[in-house]
């Protein structure tokens, strides 16, 4: 996955650097604009990985923030790098859901000035079982990042909506294909467009 900012592209690299299947894997390399052109500034890698953890299925930028999505199979593993002081700094969000019921799988982000969308098309029930998913939002002010409302606030069960996700401006638009399985089409998909 890619993002890019006016001053920041993020190219995300999920593969393993080595062959041991336990050690965390991915990273996200940031360039940003120089005089000469695009100049690569630094190589980020989550630092509170779990063994055998896969980061950076997919990445969004913005003015000096990286939003990675960490491994698939954990809920809500989402990590946040901010650009503190010219250094890039990991301040992750709401990391006490991770790995938590009723929280949901990374799939999709997008960034775009305050506005985070974080596309999470199954949800961790509190029993372990899935629920349907929705795109979680969060919006950045001083004191950190706030979690508004799910979009949509009601998912048809079976059209993953969060599986993809784009904000501009303040609109927010959340897409779902629906679900394949055994050979049949089930859900008819969906996309949903609110304004944040």
């Amino acid at each position: 996955d890619v993002a890019v900012s006016p001053t920041v592209i993020a190219v995300a690299a999920p593969g393993r650097a080595g062959l041991d299947p336990l050690a965390p894997s991915g990273r996200v390399f940031v360039f940003h604009l120089g005089r000469g052109g695009w100049v690569e500034e630094a190589v980020l890698a989550p630092a509170d990985t779990a063994l055998g953890e896969r980061t950076a299925r997919a990445v969004a930028a913005g003015s000096g923030v990286v939003a990675v999505a960490g491994d698939p199979f954990v809920s809500h593993s989402l990590h946040l790098f901010l650009k503190v002081n010219g250094a890039w700094v990991e301040q992750d969000v709401e990391p006490e859901l991770r790995g938590l019921p009723d929280a949901g799988f990374v799939h999709a982000l997008a960034m775009d000035g305050n506005l985070l969308v974080v596309g999470m098309p199954t949800l961790s029930g509190a029993a372990g079982e899935y629920r349907p998913g929705a795109a979680w939002v969060y919006r950045r002010a001083t004191g950190g990042w706030t979690r508004l409302a799910a979009v949509p606030s009601v998912s048809h069960p079976l059209d993953k909506s969060g599986h993809a996700v784009a904000v501009s401006r303040g609109t927010v638009v959340v897409g779902g294909p629906g679900t394949w399985q055994a050979g049949e089409s089930f859900g008819s998909g969906e996309v949903t467009i609110e304004r944040r």
